[in-house]
Order: structure tokens, then C-alpha cells, then sequence
């Protein structure tokens, strides 16, 4: 690669509803050149000049930078959009996440603190958000400190970043594409995410209400304190659990053998200080955890987990939807170990289950949603897996055809045909079980789930719904039963876990290249391992998709939308309504081929494609399809009219 041009810009301050502001002047470092300062009425013929040039531009959280560059100059959006694609942009935080994933050591990237760990000093400034009054105005005025300032950064960060690739560690394929993934994130968390007032306050009353039911019921039996402490009434905090009450439940819940624990009981046990521990406490490391009050079978700490769940929607999620009455919301995404996103600030991925807080979630004025997202999207990925690092292909067989592979391993087990499996799985409760069977292994055991306790558990919790709050309720022998019929039918998965178990290391941990990428994970537990690979492959195709859907919006214009939520392998465009069908066509097409080229034995069609082609979803092919609402809903299904227009679901 050639050597990099670092460019760093300062602009306006940056607020809710205008998050990529205007650019007020420039910094650049090159060896050859030195550090430069530009004023607003330069950066036209210097960002002219830097896209011309072949050279890459480097960049620290560029993302931001570049979403006010395609916002403040327009015309130069195309050849920005090709600087990416020929990847000659590079950032010193994606790259540094690349290393940690490598390293396993994970730390701040804020550039000074970032530059540190590199042995590079850099000096913030009070002045760094205090550049918006030289907007248009020659570089004369500036003040002394905030010319320092300017050229600091892009000196700093192209030392930095050569620090960073003389450890051998980031590729420069990889880099570029999570550059790439880096820029349509922040776009769509620049546009946000509005919601609807009617629905917000009624979600903050009713919440409100039942805290205070549940909080009363709790107080008469003493699982919640009955006054708040004054440091609590000044912050309006509300009352506290009493602990002591909670854990001896918990205790006669479980029984002494089987009370669940804490990381810090294992951790004292490993230290010899669990003694010491329990003499100042005796219930010292019992879990109150919410998921374990809510399997413990007491009416009392299932009350107290309800309640906990009502707090924090009280407490994080109306407080983010009320904001987003006024402004929009916007998240800020990230790269988890596996390259997945992740979301924060606040989080938009994780909403809870139950009913009630996507609902809220409204399209501007005379627009609707699109959600399209990836049937079975890690199931596909573990059948390229398969194929790539095993030469096995029934598992690619099944999913291309757009089969349930939940009811081929049901199928399995009963002894009888697919076919029959799917005709009677809905009336037949053996069926139902043994599709059951399938579908809790494919999802829990490919992560090398081992622990019949614990995979009852994870059934048992996400099989809950609101029509059956317990869930499926297995017992730890159903549980041994299950896991034990998965692996003798479950053939790919299996063989794909004895592979993962020949990449453990020295250390007893395990080594794993994400697929699809070079980037090598290291020091992952078994699960984690096992997870890496389909989770890390997923990630791939989604970004890969996410850069193509950006483009059709902002540089071709095919696909005239914007996206406004990203959920893992689901994609949801914002759009006028009388263009819904369009958008859903361009959006499903740009998911179908990016699975199509990352994984290159998978086949995945959009609806439109599938009919043309006289394919049949389920016998012969696997469809994308659009579900299309006036709300944000998990329910909402793709339904359209006898003109074959997307029907706007009422959410």
C-alpha cells in the first residue's frame, strides 16, 4: 500500500438531528509534505486533490469525517464512494479493533489515549469543540492554540498508524472492509430513528403504574426497602431491593446443592478466599440474576424480576424514546469480538422481548418501514463453514433449498420424511417435540452448549413468549435427552464441532480465523470458538450487504430510502409510501447478492427474483422478503395486495 495521507477535520459541533455538520477547515500530514492547515474556502480543491490521487487517507473514527464530506460536498460523493471501494481509505480505530480481536487486549480509542499505548503523546485542547466561529473565515484569525491543535492530530495519527501496521497484525483487505462497514453504520445512525408521542407517554405511564403495583406487593413481604435514602429522593432514584430477603428465597428456591452462583463465588474459590468471604457473609455469592428469579418457581422472585425489568424500561428505554419525540435517536455502532455489531448509546439491537418498546418506534410524515432480514442467516453461514473447512455439503443442500433444517433434524429422529414433519408439526405435539428437538440443538448446541442443566435453562428461557411466559419448561433429563438425539442426526453441525475441537492451543484455548476475513481471534473458549465462525462469517455478509444498500441510497439513487435500524441480519429503510415496493426490491436484491458472494456455495433470492424464476421457497430455493408497517414490530409479516403493492401493516 502506499503511503497514507492522514486528514483530519474539525467542524461544527455536532447535535441531534444534524449529525454530520459542516466542515469549518482541514489538517493533513504526509512525510513528504509535512503537517498543512486548510481554511473552509481551500477544501474543496483539497479534498478534489485527494481523491484524484491514488494515495489513501487515513483517518482516526473517519466515518464521521467522511458523512460530512458526502453532506457538504455533494458532487464529490461518487468518487469518495470509489476511494472506498478501492480500498484507500484506512482508520487508525478499525484497525486497532482488528488488533485487539488478534490480541484479545482491549482499550480506550480516543486518540490520545489510543496513541499512548503507541508511545505517541497527543495534546487535547479545550479549543477542540470551539472551531464552528472560524466557519468561512481565513486561517489569520485563528487563534494560536487552535492552529497547534489542528496540525496535532494529523501529525500524531500518521505516526500512530504506522506504530499500528509494523506489528504485522491488520490486513489491508480487512481493514478496508471494516472501513467500509464503519461508514454505512454511522450513515444510517446519522439519519436515526424517530417515535411516536401517544405511544411513548402511554408506555411511560403504564410503566410507571406497575412499578408502583409491584413495588407495594414486594415492600409487604420485604423484597423492597420501604424508604429511599436521601441521596436516593434528591436523584429520584427508586427503592432498593433488599438483598438479604432475596438471596435466602433464592437459597430455599434452589436448594443449598443447587443455588446458582456468581462469577465472584468462582472467583474466590479459585483464590482460596471463599471462606474468609462467607464468614463475613453468608450469603456471600448466591446470583440474583433475572433470569434466575424468574426459573426459581417462587411467585416472589418472579415479581422481583418483573419489577427489575420494568425499572430499567423505565429508566433507559422511555427515557430514550422520549427524546426521540423531539430529535431524532441515534445509536452509535460498534465491532464486537467476532466483527457482529454491536449498538449503544443508546442500544437499538437488545430491545426485550415483550411487546411495547419497538411499537413505539414511528417513520417521519408519509413514510413506513422496510424490514427485510435473512432467513436462518447463521445456519447458512455454518453450512459455507462446512463446506470451506470440511468438504460436507448437506447442510448448503437443505438451506438452499429453503428448508427447515429444524424439522430435517426432526425428521431424523422420528424416523420419518421431511415432508411429513412439516404437514403434521402444527397438530401432531410428538412432531412439534421432535421439531422442537431441532431447532433448541441447532441453535444452542452449535455453540457448544455441553451442560444439560444449562441448555434446559437456555430452552426454557427463550422459548417464552406472551402467550406461554414459562416457556417450554424442560427438565435437565429432557434436556440430556435432546442434546443426545442432535447429535446422532444433526450430521454437519456435529462434524463441525469435532473440527472446532482440533484448533485448541498450548494454552488449552482456541485460535480461530474469522471466516471470510484474515483476521484471527485468539484465546477464545470453546463456545466462543464454535460461535466465531458463524457469528464472524454473518457479520461478513451483512456488511458486505449494508455497503451495498448505502450505496443504492446515496450514490445511484435506486433505492430512494434511508436505513434507520440495523439488527444483525435485518436491514430496516425509512421510505415515502409510493415507493415502498422499489425500496423493497433493491433492498432484498442487495442482501441476496452479498450472501451470494461471500459465501459462494449459498443461493438466497429476493421475492421478486424467486417468482420470475418459477422457484418454489421451501422445496427449491430460500426467499428474502419484505415486511412493510407503519411501526417498528417483530410481528409484522410481508403481505401484499392483489396488484401485488406491499401492504402497510397497522403495527
Amino acid at each position: 500500500m502506499m503511503v497514507p495521507v492522514s486528514l483530519d477535520f474539525e467542524t461544527v459541533c455536532f447535535a441531534p438531528g444534524m449529525m454530520a455538520p459542516p466542515i469549518v477547515c482541514a489538517s493533513t500530514y504526509h512525510p513528504e509534505d509535512g503537517v498543512r492547515l486548510w481554511e473552509t474556502s481551500q477544501l474543496g480543491d483539497l479534498l478534489d486533490r485527494l481523491l484524484n490521487d491514488r494515495a489513501p487517507i487515513l483517518g482516526h473514527g473517519f466515518a464521521y469525517d467522511a458523512c460530512c464530506w458526502l453532506e457538504g460536498f455533494p458532487k464529490q460523493r461518487a468518487k469518495l464512494w470509489e476511494k472506498y471501494e478501492r480500498g484507500e481509505m484506512v482508520d487508525s480505530i478499525d484497525t486497532e479493533r482488528i488488533i485487539e480481536i488478534s490480541t484479545g487486549i482491549r482499550g480506550k480509542l480516543a486518540l490520545d489515549e489510543l496513541a499512548r499505548r503507541y508511545g505517541v503523546d497527543v495534546q487535547k485542547s479545550c479549543v477542540r469543540t470551539d472551531f464552528g466561529r472560524y466557519l468561512d473565515r481565513p486561517l489569520s484569525e485563528y487563534t494560536a492554540e487552535h492552529k497547534r491543535y489542528m496540525g496535532g492530530d494529523a501529525g500524531e495519527l500518521w505516526t500512530l498508524y504506522r506504530r499500528q501496521r509494523s506489528r504485522g497484525i491488520a490486513s489491508d483487505k480487512d481493514i478496508a472492509e471494516l472501513v467500509r462497514g464503519s461508514l454505512w453504520l454511522r450513515l444510517s445512525s446519522n439519519y436515526g430513528i424517530r417515535t411516536d408521542p401517544d405511544r411513548v407517554n402511554e408506555l411511560e405511564s403504564s410503566t410507571q403504574a406497575l412499578v408502583e403495583e409491584l413495588t407495594e406487593a414486594a415492600q409487604e413481604w420485604g423484597g423492597m426497602q420501604t424508604r429511599r435514602t436521601p441521596a436516593q429522593l434528591r436523584d429520584n432514584a427508586w427503592f432498593s431491593r433488599n438483598m438479604k430477603v432475596i438471596k435466602e428465597l433464592v437459597r430455599k428456591a434452589y436448594g443449598e446443592r443447587g443455588v446458582p452462583r456468581t462469577d465472584g463465588w468462582d472467583e474466590a474459590k479459585k483464590t482460596g478466599t471463599l471462606e474468609a468471604k462467607l464468614l463475613k457473609d453468608p450469603l456471600f455469592g448466591i446470583s440474583t440474576a433475572k433470569s434466575w428469579l424468574e426459573e426459581s418457581g417462587d411467585p416472589r422472585l418472579e415479581m422481583i424480576a418483573d419489577l427489575a425489568e420494568l425499572l430499567s424500561v423505565r429508566n433507559k428505554d422511555v427515557k430514550m424514546l422520549l427524546a426521540g419525540i423531539f430529535h431524532p435517536i441515534h445509536t452509535r455502532y460498534g465491532y464486537a469480538a467476532t466483527t457482529r455489531t454491536t449498538s449503544s448509546a443508546p442500544n437499538l439491537q437488545n430491545f426485550r422481548r415483550k411487546a411495547g418498546i419497538r411499537e413505539c418506534l414511528l417513520p417521519r410524515d408519509g413514510c413506513c418501514f422496510i424490514e427485510s432480514d435473512y432467513p436462518s442467516l447463521e445456519l447458512f453461514t455454518l453450512a459455507q463453514v462446512c463446506a470451506w473447512k470440511l468438504g460436507r455439503y448437506d447442510l448448503v443442500k437443505h438451506m438452499n433449498n429453503g428448508r427447515d433444517y429444524h424439522a430435517v433434524i426432526g425428521a431424523d429422529i422420528l424416523g420419518t420424511t421431511y415432508d411429513d414433519v412439516v404437514l403434521r408439526m402444527k397438530t401432531d405435539p410428538e412432531v412439534k417435540a421432535a421439531r422442537d428437538c431441532g431447532k433448541y440443538g441447532n441453535y444452542g448446541l452449535c455453540g457448544y452448549m455441553t451442560d444439560p442443566e444449562t441448555f434446559a435453562f437456555y430452552v426454557n428461557h427463550g422459548s417464552r413468549t406472551d402467550d406461554n411466559p414459562k416457556g417450554l419448561q424442560w427438565t435437565k433429563a429432557k434436556a440430556a435427552e435432546v442434546m443426545k438425539l442432535w447429535r446422532r442426526n444433526a450430521r454437519d453441525p456435529v462434524a463441525f464441532l469435532h473440527h472446532v475441537d482440533t484448533l485448541k492451543n498450548e494454552m488449552g484455548l482456541y485460535d480461530v480465523e474469522i471466516p471470510g476475513t484474515t483476521i484471527m481471534r485468539r484465546g477464545c473458549t470453546r463456545t466462543a470458538a464454535a460461535n466465531t465462525h458463524f457469528q464472524g462469517l454473518g457479520a461478513v455478509v451483512a456488511r458486505c450487504a449494508g455497503w451495498k444498500i448505502a450505496k443504492a441510497q446515496y450514490i445511484t439513487g435506486e433505492m430512494p430510502s434511508r436505513t434507520v435500524l440495523f439488527i444483525h441480519d435485518s436491514f430496516v429503510a425509512e421510505c415515502k409510501l409510493e415507493v415502498r415496493n422499489q425500496v423493497a426490491a433493491v433492498q432484498e436484491r442487495c442482501m441476496a447478492e452479498a450472501m451470494n458472494e461471500v459465501c459462494p456455495d449459498m443461493r438466497i433470492y429476493p421475492e421478486g427474483e424467486i417468482k420470475a424464476l418459477g422457484l418454489t421457497p421451501g422445496q427449491n430455493a430460500t426467499m428474502i422478503d419484505s415486511a412493510c408497517m407503519d411501526h417498528y414490530s417483530k410481528t409484522a409479516k410481508s403481505k401484499r395486495d392483489a396488484r401485488g403493492d406491499l401492504i402497510v401493516c397497522a403495527v
